[in-house]
């Protein structure tokens, strides 16, 4: 019998050091932010919206005992908002995204987002069109669409890691934003910007995966 009860002990000890399981799905809401954005000196705004998908929590043990948590998150992201250049066009854009975000246990997290969407650019001055009879016309709203994929980084805070009553979040981002064909090339701007969000439980409430991993 003894021989048994190493042979389980030798099978199991594995997994003292690590385990994962899946537990019941928990209720998420929608995540909806707004922003303050800056193409290069060019100022604009955006909002948008965070669908989680995916949740898991990792727990690591410290060289002093202790124990941290760290939550990584997987969601859908709509985005739009536009930013204006005087004298030359406002670019208004509408963009989709797959959305990685690393948080500690203090709240800290940080974002990676690759996007896809489209521009529509809006002249920014008076456009005359002449017909095929010589006549001449005002253009109202004169501009171009635009293919518009997008690389995002960024960090910020969450609040409601360590305290659930509190859904707010507040994050700084940085955007490699590209229109193509442009004049048969790519043109790309580097868009910053500032905002807060804020985590609606009873907005599209949904169930999330949740995972959690013990090292």
């Amino acid at each position: 019998m003894k021989y048994w009860n190493l042979a389980w002990f030798l099978l199991l000890a594995p997994f003292n050091n690590y385990a994962q399981s899946v537990f019941p799905s928990k209720e998420s809401g929608l995540n909806l932010h707004a922003s303050a954005l800056g193409a290069l000196k060019y100022p604009g705004l955006k909002i948008g919206a965070d669908y989680l998908l995916v949740s898991k929590m990792v727990g690591k043990a410290k060289r002093n005992g202790e124990r941290k948590t760290i939550y990584r998150h997987r969601s859908v992201t709509a985005n739009l908002g536009f930013y204006y250049h005087q004298d030359y066009n406002t670019n208004v854009f509408l963009q989709t995204g797959y959305q990685w975000q690393r948080i500690n246990q203090n709240g800290w997290f940080s974002t990676f987002e690759p996007q896809i969407g489209i521009s529509r650019t809006i002249i920014d001055g008076t456009v005359y069109r002449v017909g095929d009879d010589g006549a001449v016309s005002k253009r109202k709203l004169a501009g171009d669409f635009y293919f518009a994929p997008s690389l995002t980084a960024g960090f910020g805070k969450d609040f409601s890691i360590k305290n659930p009553a509190n859904p707010l979040s507040v994050f700084a981002k940085a955007t490699l934003f590209t229109n193509l064909p442009y004049n048969n090339f790519v043109v790309g701007r580097v868009m910053m910007e500032v905002g807060a969000g804020y985590q609606f439980s009873n907005l599209m409430t949904h169930k999330v995966k949740i995972k959690q991993r013990f090292k």
